[in-house]
């Protein structure tokens, strides 16, 4: 962390894929990503709709018998196959990112990832060589290291322990609908973000900035 929780009130708290990261959306997406031929019927679907990733992020299932999983599910020929298509899954950062961060340091907020995302992902998210936005954030949170993801309200709360923000001092940006609605639910303010469109300008416009910082 790169603040004293205790100097900060309010935080602003991104959800990193789709929102500070562009990432596949489908399985096919990351095998082509991965060189591999996408022509198994599961290439089409999205990787939230294969259970086990879902347990995985969630530390309920190790990366092993994931990874069996996974070869099993999208026809590969052996785990080092299913591991290459995990990798690909995280593509490049969104243009802008780490301006706004920094804007909102300035402004006085702390500034966090609440990531649904797991161990081998998250080595590559918190190395600033690779993203710089890792670096300037203060607080980096997750699924795997809570043992719960979103929506489920548990993580929202033990987001709040860990930060010691209350739900009122808390806007968070999320690409997926449920999240958003969980963290509303919760108390916080939250939106939902489009990671098709320009990122850093929409929850900038929604911070009330008038534009994402140059």
């Amino acid at each position: 962390m790169l603040i004293s929780t205790e100097t900060v009130k309010n935080w602003v708290v991104f959800d990193i894929g789709g929102v500070l990261v562009r990432v596949a959306r489908t399985w096919g997406e990351a095998m082509t990503a991965a060189g591999l031929s996408a022509d198994h019927p599961n290439a089409s679907t999205g990787l939230n709709d294969f259970r086990a990733i879902l347990e995985y992020q969630a530390d309920a299932l190790a990366w092993e018998p994931y990874l069996d999983e996974l070869q099993s599910y999208l026809g590969l020929e052996s785990p080092q196959q299913a591991a290459s298509v995990h990798n690909a899954i995280l593509m490049e950062p969104m243009p802008g990112i780490v301006e706004l961060i920094l804007e909102l340091k300035r402004l006085g907020y702390g500034t966090a990832c609440l990531s649904n995302t797991n161990a081998v992902h998250w080595v590559k998210l918190t190395d600033p060589a690779i993203y710089r936005y890792c670096g300037h954030l203060d607080l980096l949170a997750a699924s795997h290291l809570y043992g719960v993801e979103k929506p489920d309200p548990a993580i929202y709360r033990a987001f709040e322990a860990e930060s010691g923000a209350g739900p009122a001092n808390i806007t968070f940006f999320d690409d997926g609908p449920a999240n958003v609605t969980a963290a509303i639910a919760c108390g916080w303010t939250a939106h939902k973000i489009d990671p098709f469109g320009e990122t850093a300008a929409q929850m900038a416009g929604h911070l009330g900035l008038l534009q994402a910082p140059a």
